[in-house]
């Protein structure tokens, strides 16, 4: 099946209206009163985290007369994708710093390149020491440089509507945790909202310090439960147990996950409800924050 390049770009609509809580049923997750919140619904390519960490900034960008975004990211960089969507149909130049020592071409870029954005390649020496590059656009009127990941205080703004649904309906949840940047926003809103709601932060690579350390620096530490050992040996790797737990919860319950993410956060909710972490009356929640650019991903479309 070929990728549905045109119809992912013309797609203009961020449908928060998708973004339900429902129940999640999966034979894994055994007898426990679980939902799913279903981010990835939002919009075919800026779905999940990727829009509620672009939303502050593309609100900064427009109240200061910002034309053009800049970012950072990888090969298969969601959020380089996201942002060149997002930039697309609202109206923004785009530039994304792509951490690459040869010239890379794969859906993912094609995608972010249909949507106008324009690919710069650096070697990943420049890359690992971003400042001059950031110095740079930085510097040129009406550019906007948005972190790698969309992190940033910016980023954070995104989560307080999502968190204010969940008044009386949550109590524990658990997403997939690359940054910090995503429980760091909802922990600020569930302090700012006065709400009871537990963080489960399940690691996808091997950064721990370095997310406490973000969490640290917002004041948030001591309300995120930061998990670890579910990275199935760091970002992007997979293990044939993942895989497989990643087939059986597609198939049953028609959801599309991924294995660099959300299968891993999943994974470690299944854990824990098979080992009673769980209170009786808890209710557990399962963000699913996308990232599978419209249900599908060339890196992993075969896999089913």
């Amino acid at each position: 099946m070929d990728f549905p390049l045109n119809a992912l770009i013309e797609n203009r609509e961020i449908a928060l209206s998708n973004a339900i809580l429902e129940p999640l049923i999966f034979s894994d997750l055994g007898n426990n009163s679980i939902f799913i919140q279903r981010d990835d619904l939002i919009h075919p390519i800026v779905s999940g985290n990727k829009w509620r960490k672009l939303e502050g900034w593309i609100r900064h960008a427009k109240e200061n007369n910002i034309h053009t975004l800049v970012t950072f990211g990888g090969a298969y960089s969601n959020h380089l994708v996201a942002t060149a969507a997002a930039g697309n149909f609202l109206g923004f130049k785009t530039v994304g710093i792509l951490r690459a020592d040869e010239e890379i071409d794969n859906h993912y870029l094609q995608i972010a390149k249909s949507c106008g954005m324009q690919i710069r390649g650096v070697s990943r020496e420049l890359y690992r020491e971003k400042t001059a590059l950031m110095s740079e656009y930085s510097q040129m009127e009406g550019c906007m440089v948005i972190p790698e990941g969309g992190q940033g205080d910016l980023a954070l703004e995104g989560f307080e509507s999502l968190v204010l649904t969940w008044k009386d309906k949550v109590d524990v949840v658990y997403h997939a945790s690359a940054t910090a940047t995503t429980a760091v926003g909802l922990a600020k809103a569930i302090k700012k909202l006065n709400l009871a709601i537990q963080i489960k932060a399940v690691l996808v690579l091997k950064n721990l310090n370095a997310q406490i350390e973000y969490a640290e620096q917002h004041g948030v530490y001591d309300i995120i439960d930061f998990i670890p050992d579910f990275h199935f040996g760091g970002y992007a790797k997979s293990t044939p147990e993942l895989i497989e737990f990643q087939k059986d919860f597609t198939i049953q319950t028609n959801i599309m996950i991924d294995p660099v993410y959300t299968a891993k956060a999943l994974f470690a909710l299944k854990n824990d409800s098979e080992n009673g972490v769980f209170l009786s009356n808890q209710k557990i929640a399962f963000l699913h924050t996308g990232g599978m650019l419209g249900g599908m991903s060339e890196k992993f479309k075969n896999v089913l």
